[in-house]
Protein backbone atom coordinates (compact mmCIF):
# COMPACT_ATOMS: atom_id res chain seq x y z
CA UNK A 1 0.00 0.00 0.00
CA UNK A 2 1.53 3.40 -0.62
CA UNK A 3 2.02 6.32 1.14
CA UNK A 4 -0.56 9.10 0.87
CA UNK A 5 1.01 12.75 0.99
CA UNK A 6 -0.86 14.98 3.58
CA UNK A 7 0.72 18.34 3.07
CA UNK A 8 -0.58 21.82 2.83
CA UNK A 9 1.42 24.94 2.00
CA UNK A 10 1.56 27.49 4.67
CA UNK A 11 -0.97 29.40 2.59
CA UNK A 12 -3.42 26.87 1.68
CA UNK A 13 -3.58 25.59 5.62
CA UNK A 14 -4.11 29.57 6.56
CA UNK A 15 -6.89 29.59 4.07
CA UNK A 16 -8.35 26.32 5.12
CA UNK A 17 -8.68 27.26 8.61
CA UNK A 18 -10.35 30.57 7.94
CA UNK A 19 -13.02 28.46 5.34
CA UNK A 20 -13.98 26.04 8.18
CA UNK A 21 -13.81 29.09 10.57
CA UNK A 22 -12.13 27.32 13.74
CA UNK A 23 -11.56 28.95 17.17
CA UNK A 24 -8.48 30.11 18.02
CA UNK A 25 -7.54 27.21 19.78
CA UNK A 26 -8.76 24.52 17.64
CA UNK A 27 -6.32 27.04 15.13
CA UNK A 28 -3.38 26.56 17.64
CA UNK A 29 -4.12 22.67 18.57
CA UNK A 30 -4.49 21.74 14.64
CA UNK A 31 -1.03 23.94 13.48
CA UNK A 32 0.75 21.89 16.33
CA UNK A 33 -0.48 18.45 14.79
CA UNK A 34 0.21 19.46 11.64
CA UNK A 35 3.81 18.96 13.03
CA UNK A 36 3.50 15.16 13.79
CA UNK A 37 5.13 13.25 10.77
CA UNK A 38 3.55 10.39 9.14
CA UNK A 39 4.84 7.18 10.62
CA UNK A 40 4.73 9.31 14.01
CA UNK A 41 2.37 9.19 17.06
CA UNK A 42 1.88 11.82 19.72
CA UNK A 43 -0.33 11.73 22.59
CA UNK A 44 -3.46 13.86 23.85
CA UNK A 45 -0.97 15.15 26.85
CA UNK A 46 1.80 15.79 25.08
CA UNK A 47 -0.33 17.69 22.29
CA UNK A 48 -1.80 19.40 25.49
CA UNK A 49 1.78 20.37 27.15
CA UNK A 50 2.73 21.56 23.82
CA UNK A 51 0.10 24.19 23.49
CA UNK A 52 0.10 25.21 27.03
CA UNK A 53 -2.76 23.97 28.26
CA UNK A 54 -3.63 21.57 31.22
CA UNK A 55 -6.50 19.27 29.66
CA UNK A 56 -5.83 16.44 27.58
CA UNK A 57 -9.86 16.22 27.54
CA UNK A 58 -9.88 19.80 25.58
CA UNK A 59 -7.73 18.17 22.76
CA UNK A 60 -9.68 15.58 22.84
CA UNK A 61 -12.79 17.67 21.79
CA UNK A 62 -10.54 19.48 19.03
CA UNK A 63 -9.68 16.49 17.49
CA UNK A 64 -12.94 15.20 17.65
CA UNK A 65 -14.19 18.11 16.04
CA UNK A 66 -11.35 18.61 13.15
CA UNK A 67 -12.98 19.01 10.08
CA UNK A 68 -9.92 18.63 7.98
CA UNK A 69 -9.41 15.03 8.68
CA UNK A 70 -7.08 13.09 8.00
CA UNK A 71 -5.40 16.24 5.89
CA UNK A 72 -4.58 17.74 9.52
CA UNK A 73 -4.12 13.89 11.27
CA UNK A 74 -6.23 13.79 14.30
CA UNK A 75 -5.35 9.89 13.73
CA UNK A 76 -1.71 10.20 15.30
CA UNK A 77 -2.94 11.30 18.74
CA UNK A 78 -3.24 8.45 21.08
CA UNK A 79 -3.43 7.95 24.99
CA UNK A 80 -1.14 8.42 27.50
CA UNK A 81 -1.26 4.64 28.19
CA UNK A 82 -0.45 4.15 24.12
CA UNK A 83 -3.49 2.93 23.32
CA UNK A 84 -5.32 4.15 20.71
CA UNK A 85 -8.33 7.03 21.99
CA UNK A 86 -11.00 7.76 20.06
CA UNK A 87 -11.41 8.82 16.47
CA UNK A 88 -14.37 11.38 15.08
CA UNK A 89 -15.95 10.74 18.77
CA UNK A 90 -16.11 7.04 18.89
CA UNK A 91 -13.95 4.77 20.62
CA UNK A 92 -15.05 1.16 19.27
CA UNK A 93 -16.85 0.27 15.77
CA UNK A 94 -15.26 1.59 12.57
CA UNK A 95 -14.34 4.66 13.33
CA UNK A 96 -11.53 3.01 15.51
CA UNK A 97 -11.26 0.55 12.91
CA UNK A 98 -10.70 3.50 10.36
CA UNK A 99 -8.00 5.03 12.69
CA UNK A 100 -5.78 1.82 12.87
CA UNK A 101 -5.89 1.58 9.05
CA UNK A 102 -4.75 5.05 8.77
CA UNK A 103 -1.69 4.30 11.41
CA UNK A 104 -0.95 0.67 9.61
CA UNK A 105 -0.92 2.64 6.12
CA UNK A 106 1.78 5.14 7.58
CA UNK A 107 3.61 2.13 9.40
CA UNK A 108 2.36 2.34 12.92
CA UNK A 109 1.24 -0.71 14.30
CA UNK A 110 -0.87 -1.68 17.10
CA UNK A 111 -2.06 -5.14 18.78
CA UNK A 112 -4.87 -5.18 20.96
CA UNK A 113 -5.46 -1.49 21.09
CA UNK A 114 -1.88 -0.06 22.44
CA UNK A 115 0.81 0.89 20.14
CA UNK A 116 3.37 -2.10 19.77
CA UNK A 117 6.42 -1.65 22.13
CA UNK A 118 8.80 -2.06 18.36
CA UNK A 119 6.85 1.63 18.09
CA UNK A 120 7.51 3.62 21.03
CA UNK A 121 10.60 5.41 19.44
CA UNK A 122 8.33 6.88 17.28
CA UNK A 123 6.48 8.76 19.50
CA UNK A 124 6.92 12.45 18.45
CA UNK A 125 7.25 14.95 21.37
CA UNK A 126 9.66 17.66 19.55
CA UNK A 127 6.92 20.21 18.89
CA UNK A 128 7.97 23.84 18.11
CA UNK A 129 5.95 26.42 19.72
CA UNK A 130 5.47 30.14 18.99
CA UNK A 131 7.63 30.54 22.46
CA UNK A 132 9.87 28.16 21.21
Amino acid sequence: MGKRKMEFSSESIEEEFKRHKLTAFQTKIYRLLLQVPEGYVTTYKHLSQAAGVNSNQAIGQAMKRNPMAPMVPCHRVIKTDLSLGGFYGKTSGDQIDRKIALLREEGVEFDHGELKPEFHSKIFTQFKTSSS
